[in-house]
Protein backbone atom coordinates (compact mmCIF):
# COMPACT_ATOMS: atom_id res chain seq x y z
CA UNK A 1 0.00 0.00 0.00
CA UNK A 2 0.92 3.58 -0.41
CA UNK A 3 1.44 5.58 2.40
CA UNK A 4 -1.49 7.27 3.22
CA UNK A 5 -3.69 6.26 6.50
CA UNK A 6 -6.33 3.88 5.74
CA UNK A 7 -9.10 6.22 6.88
CA UNK A 8 -8.13 8.98 4.98
CA UNK A 9 -8.46 6.29 1.94
CA UNK A 10 -12.17 5.45 3.42
CA UNK A 11 -12.90 8.95 3.57
CA UNK A 12 -11.77 9.66 -0.17
CA UNK A 13 -14.20 6.66 -0.97
CA UNK A 14 -16.88 8.17 1.22
CA UNK A 15 -16.80 11.47 -0.78
CA UNK A 16 -16.41 9.85 -4.31
CA UNK A 17 -19.47 7.36 -3.50
CA UNK A 18 -21.39 10.97 -3.29
CA UNK A 19 -20.12 12.09 -6.09
CA UNK A 20 -21.02 9.30 -7.82
CA UNK A 21 -24.48 9.20 -6.92
CA UNK A 22 -24.69 13.15 -7.50
CA UNK A 23 -23.00 12.19 -10.97
CA UNK A 24 -25.81 9.49 -11.81
CA UNK A 25 -28.72 11.69 -10.63
CA UNK A 26 -27.37 14.33 -13.16
CA UNK A 27 -26.84 12.19 -16.17
CA UNK A 28 -28.04 8.65 -15.21
CA UNK A 29 -25.20 5.73 -15.75
CA UNK A 30 -24.58 6.66 -19.66
CA UNK A 31 -21.19 5.42 -19.10
CA UNK A 32 -21.59 2.64 -17.04
CA UNK A 33 -20.09 3.73 -13.97
CA UNK A 34 -22.19 0.97 -12.37
CA UNK A 35 -20.48 -2.10 -13.57
CA UNK A 36 -19.95 -5.26 -11.67
CA UNK A 37 -16.39 -5.15 -13.68
CA UNK A 38 -15.14 -2.14 -11.78
CA UNK A 39 -12.78 -2.88 -8.82
CA UNK A 40 -11.54 -1.09 -6.25
CA UNK A 41 -7.95 -1.95 -4.72
CA UNK A 42 -6.02 -0.43 -1.43
CA UNK A 43 -3.76 -1.95 0.79
CA UNK A 44 -4.70 -5.87 0.69
CA UNK A 45 -8.59 -4.92 0.24
CA UNK A 46 -10.62 -5.06 -2.94
CA UNK A 47 -14.37 -4.33 -3.41
CA UNK A 48 -16.36 -3.65 -6.30
CA UNK A 49 -17.25 -0.29 -6.96
CA UNK A 50 -20.89 -1.21 -7.54
CA UNK A 51 -21.16 -2.38 -4.29
CA UNK A 52 -19.39 0.48 -2.30
CA UNK A 53 -22.01 2.75 -4.36
CA UNK A 54 -24.86 0.92 -4.05
CA UNK A 55 -24.87 -2.19 -1.56
CA UNK A 56 -22.97 -0.77 1.40
CA UNK A 57 -24.44 2.71 3.50
CA UNK A 58 -20.00 2.87 4.62
CA UNK A 59 -17.66 1.76 1.94
CA UNK A 60 -15.49 0.63 4.85
CA UNK A 61 -17.98 -2.54 4.75
CA UNK A 62 -17.63 -3.53 1.37
CA UNK A 63 -14.25 -4.57 1.24
CA UNK A 64 -13.15 -7.67 1.54
CA UNK A 65 -9.23 -9.10 1.75
CA UNK A 66 -7.64 -9.63 -1.49
CA UNK A 67 -5.72 -12.31 -2.69
CA UNK A 68 -2.38 -9.97 -2.97
CA UNK A 69 -1.46 -6.19 -1.85
CA UNK A 70 -1.88 -3.45 -4.40
CA UNK A 71 2.01 -3.35 -4.37
CA UNK A 72 1.81 -7.10 -5.65
CA UNK A 73 -0.77 -6.76 -7.97
CA UNK A 74 0.30 -3.82 -9.77
CA UNK A 75 4.14 -3.70 -9.09
CA UNK A 76 4.25 -0.12 -7.44
CA UNK A 77 4.95 0.82 -3.72
CA UNK A 78 3.68 4.26 -4.11
CA UNK A 79 0.19 3.94 -5.29
CA UNK A 80 -2.24 4.12 -2.46
CA UNK A 81 -5.73 3.24 -4.31
CA UNK A 82 -6.44 1.56 -8.08
CA UNK A 83 -9.90 1.59 -9.94
CA UNK A 84 -10.21 -0.93 -12.50
CA UNK A 85 -12.93 0.70 -15.13
CA UNK A 86 -11.59 -0.33 -18.19
CA UNK A 87 -14.50 0.34 -21.03
CA UNK A 88 -16.26 3.39 -21.09
CA UNK A 89 -16.10 4.92 -17.77
CA UNK A 90 -11.99 5.12 -18.61
CA UNK A 91 -12.64 6.37 -22.20
CA UNK A 92 -14.66 8.86 -21.01
CA UNK A 93 -12.45 10.33 -18.32
CA UNK A 94 -9.42 9.81 -20.39
CA UNK A 95 -10.57 11.22 -23.43
CA UNK A 96 -12.05 14.12 -21.15
CA UNK A 97 -8.74 15.35 -20.41
CA UNK A 98 -6.67 14.54 -23.62
CA UNK A 99 -8.90 16.46 -25.73
CA UNK A 100 -11.95 17.72 -23.85
CA UNK A 101 -15.14 16.58 -24.25
CA UNK A 102 -18.81 17.13 -23.19
CA UNK A 103 -20.27 18.10 -19.90
CA UNK A 104 -21.17 14.70 -18.98
CA UNK A 105 -17.53 13.82 -19.35
CA UNK A 106 -16.49 16.43 -17.79
CA UNK A 107 -18.98 15.80 -14.59
CA UNK A 108 -17.49 12.37 -14.43
CA UNK A 109 -13.79 13.32 -14.46
CA UNK A 110 -15.06 15.92 -11.88
CA UNK A 111 -16.71 12.88 -9.57
CA UNK A 112 -13.73 11.34 -9.42
CA UNK A 113 -10.67 14.09 -9.57
CA UNK A 114 -13.03 16.51 -6.94
CA UNK A 115 -12.82 13.59 -4.52
CA UNK A 116 -9.00 12.63 -4.80
CA UNK A 117 -8.05 16.26 -4.49
CA UNK A 118 -10.28 16.94 -1.54
CA UNK A 119 -7.41 14.25 0.32
CA UNK A 120 -4.08 16.02 -1.57
CA UNK A 121 -4.23 12.69 -4.36
CA UNK A 122 -3.31 12.78 -7.60
CA UNK A 123 -5.29 10.96 -10.34
CA UNK A 124 -3.27 9.14 -13.20
CA UNK A 125 -4.08 6.93 -16.03
CA UNK A 126 -3.13 3.51 -15.73
CA UNK A 127 -4.06 1.38 -19.19
CA UNK A 128 -7.65 0.64 -18.39
CA UNK A 129 -7.88 2.10 -14.50
CA UNK A 130 -7.06 4.80 -12.65
CA UNK A 131 -4.62 4.93 -10.04
CA UNK A 132 -4.39 7.67 -7.02
CA UNK A 133 -1.50 8.47 -5.03
CA UNK A 134 -1.28 10.82 -2.31
CA UNK A 135 0.80 13.44 -1.18
CA UNK A 136 2.65 11.42 1.62
CA UNK A 137 3.83 8.68 -1.04
CA UNK A 138 4.90 11.11 -3.34
CA UNK A 139 7.43 12.28 -0.57
CA UNK A 140 8.26 8.93 -0.02
CA UNK A 141 8.65 8.00 -3.54
CA UNK A 142 11.22 11.37 -3.77
CA UNK A 143 12.59 10.75 -1.00
CA UNK A 144 13.46 6.76 -1.84
CA UNK A 145 14.54 8.25 -5.41
CA UNK A 146 16.73 10.44 -4.00
CA UNK A 147 18.23 7.81 -1.94
CA UNK A 148 18.56 5.44 -4.84
CA UNK A 149 20.04 8.30 -7.16
CA UNK A 150 23.01 9.10 -3.97
CA UNK A 151 23.66 5.28 -4.11
CA UNK A 152 24.27 5.27 -7.37
CA UNK A 153 26.74 8.37 -7.45
CA UNK A 154 28.84 6.89 -5.37
CA UNK A 155 29.14 4.03 -7.09
CA UNK A 156 30.11 5.53 -10.40
CA UNK A 157 32.69 7.79 -7.90
CA UNK A 158 34.01 4.32 -7.00
CA UNK A 159 33.82 2.78 -10.09
CA UNK A 160 35.83 5.97 -11.83
CA UNK A 161 38.51 6.01 -9.02
CA UNK A 162 39.26 2.03 -9.97
CA UNK A 163 39.55 3.09 -13.41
Amino acid sequence: MGYMKEERILDFFRDLKENLIKYEDNYGGEFGIYSYEYYVRYGSKIANLQTIIYFCEDPADAFDPADCSLEEFYDDPYIDVYISCEGSVYEAIYGYVSRGGDEKSKALHDAFNDAAEKYGMTMDFCGGALSFQSKESWDKQNEDEKIEWERMEDEFRRWKEEI
